[in-house]
């Protein structure tokens, strides 16, 4: 079996800068080191993103802030990157029965085991059947045996049934251990499913947790990421093409919800939006406390190509790491239930300002959307991969080819992304194209938006004429 190239920390130095190994979007040879984040007919350069992971439980009530806290680093993109969204694949049963009486002795019987005990910890393995439970915890890649999940599920507190896939070359499903938890009382469904082993835990390793106890203390909590009036002029950043401009932290993403900090770092060349955060792209002047329509940078795009390096690898399934395009510029802008003037489609019933978006990315490790929403529609048109709870979400490409381990683009690592936003001889948008690819690898995942009606208008014609009035890069 072909396995995907990982790149280490020591070969990536080497791995950037060879773009001999790769012909990006439609053939078009990078001009520069790929460590640099470009914006196409600009002369200067923006340097790669990183990105680490804090993990610090936070519970919000938001989905998406249910995740553990992280911190996502953006490498300032030449426009600007707004942090994103979730979407896992479901599965859709096949077929469902009752539980059997053998799997139903073992529930709610969860034993501490000790390390030198031969007792197994998993009892009852079912071959060619997959449980189902009220809630799934998570999908862990790259598990090769029905030991390893069982031990995976051991690890992980809250899981007490997981299921593994034995059958080759499947999508989503080879070599990926499913974590579910049984809520008391609780006996899992049993679904006829080929080519997947199944197991209840029944005995738990202990693990004495001195380490795990050390690290949760020295981790930040999220308030200490809270942004305060007198911080929200959080410094330079060096935009490829334009200049210096300035990060001014939102205040607050909801009225009732304060916002964390987006920091800088690499001497202005680096964005780090923590969990929870939001901040626009303003003129080179700021005033603490602080927001001015007249000052919010006003990015002139149509005819051009974003192009940024991106690193997903801390941004886990039920993160949003976004980047997108907004008018905040705009005469007949007001400010809105949050104190700035923040807008978007769905901003109505929040911080109260709606209009246009064009929505670069919303992504973690395990999805891609990139998408256009005017200001009435309440979902726009999407492209990428993931999503889809009553029925497929985005399926442009597949996660064997975007993902932890993916052959195309690997998430583990960062990887490059272009956007075009092509005029047409009339001076209108014709299409926006995306193309994610990654030095080193066979393939790059691609597509295209060049299709958009709502309510009897052109979308496209009607986001061209933002696009060429300006907009502002928000993450």
């Amino acid at each position: 079996t072909l396995q995907p190239m990982k790149l280490t920390p020591r070969s990536m130095t080497s791995a950037w800068g060879s773009s001999d190994q790769l012909l990006p979007m439609s053939g078009r040879r990078p001009a520069v080191d790929e460590r640099f984040l470009v914006l196409e007919g600009f002369d200067d350069r923006i340097q790669i993103v990183t990105c680490t992971e804090v993990q610090n439980p936070v519970s919000t009530g938001d989905p998406l802030s249910a995740a553990a806290g992280r911190v996502w680093k953006l490498g300032a993109v030449a426009l600007v990157v707004t942090i994103v969204a979730v979407l896992c694949v479901l599965y859709e049963a096949m077929s469902t029965e009752n539980p059997t009486s053998s799997l139903a002795r073992t529930l709610g019987n969860t034993a501490v085991a000790d390390p030198g005990d031969t007792i197994p910890m998993c009892a009852e393995v079912a071959r060619d059947v997959e449980y189902h439970t009220s809630m799934s915890l998570r999908r862990i890649p790259n598990i090769y045996s029905e030991d390893m999940c069982c031990a995976a599920c051991s690890a992980d507190p809250s899981c007490k049934v997981w299921s593994w896939g034995q059958r080759r070359f499947v999508s989503g499903l080879t070599n990926s251990c499913y974590l579910k938890h049984l809520r008391l009382g609780e006996a899992p469904t049993i679904i006829s499913r080929p080519g997947v082993v199944s197991g209840v835990l029944l005995r738990r390793l202990d693990k004495h947790g001195i380490v795990a106890k050390k690290l949760a203390e020295d981790q930040p909590s999220i308030s200490s990421w809270i942004v305060e009036r007198h911080e929200t002029c959080r410094g330079g950043l060096d935009l490829t093409g334009y200049g210096r401009v300035q990060v001014v932290n939102a205040q607050r993403v909801t009225p009732g919800l304060k916002s964390t900090t987006v920091d800088i770092a690499s001497n202005g060349w680096e964005l780090l939006p923590h969990l929870r955060s939001r901040a626009f792209f303003s003129e080179d002047t700021c005033s603490a406390g602080e927001y001015d329509a007249n000052r919010f940078l006003n990015l002139k795009l149509l005819g051009r190509t974003v192009h940024y390096t991106v690193d997903m690898s801390g941004a886990g399934c039920g993160c949003n790491a976004q980047l997108m395009l907004v008018p905040m510029r705009r005469a007949q802008r007001k400010l809105s239930k949050c104190g700035d003037y923040f807008c978007g489609p769905a901003q109505k019933h929040v911080c109260g300002e709606t209009c246009h978006a064009i929505r670069l990315q919303d992504a973690n490790q395990y999805a891609w959307s990139t998408s256009v929403q005017l200001e009435d529609d309440e979902h726009g048109i999407a492209v990428g991969f993931g999503g889809g709870l009553r029925k497929n979400g985005r399926r442009e490409w597949n996660q064997m080819e975007y993902g932890t381990g993916g052959a195309c683009i690997d998430t583990s690592f960062p990887f490059q992304v272009d956007i075009s936003f092509l005029a047409a001889d009339t001076g209108m948008l014709e299409a926006l194209t995306l193309a994610l690819w990654q030095p080193g690898q066979r393939c790059n995942v691609t597509s295209r938006i060049d299709k958009y009606s709502f309510r009897g208008k052109n979308g496209l014609t009607v986001l061209g004429e933002m696009l060429e009035e300006g907009v502002t890069p928000v993450v």
